[in-house]
């Protein structure tokens, strides 16, 4: 899809930026974001299935969102983007952590089921 549109780029598989170096346009990640306590009471398809390290989002489900937005503007490039999937109830938690850490243009996007499913915002290191 990347040639289709004239543009060029690449998936890297890290874990919290270990032995990244650089900096990107466009930062994607999928955490961890269920509630610890949560997990027990989620149907089996997905409790019995998914390792227990990509779901547990630690007590409230925002652990690795915070990480995330202390750590991504230094592997932005200036006026990159940060998207990240989001469980469907924290939208408002999410887009709060990053406009407290200077990313603007924040929003939400739904799934098709019409639930809140992406936050994505962008890091201006010139308005900082």
């Amino acid at each position: 899809m990347p040639k289709k549109l004239g543009v060029s780029g690449k998936w890297i598989q890290t874990d919290m930026f270990e032995n990244i170096t650089g900096t990107f346009d466009m930062i994607t990640s999928n955490p961890p974001y269920i509630p610890t306590k949560v997990i027990e009471e989620l149907e089996a398809e997905v409790r019995l299935h998914d390792p227990y390290e990509a779901l547990d989002g630690k007590e409230d489900g925002l652990y690795f969102y915070r990480i995330l937005a202390e750590k991504v503007p230094e592997y932005l490039t200036d006026g990159g983007w940060l998207v990240m999937e989001i469980g469907y109830d924290q939208s408002a938690d999410v887009e709060k952590l990053l406009k407290e850490t200077g990313f603007e243009q924040v929003s939400t996007q739904k799934d098709l089921a019409g639930l809140d499913r992406v936050v994505c915002g962008v890091y201006n290191r010139r308005s900082k």
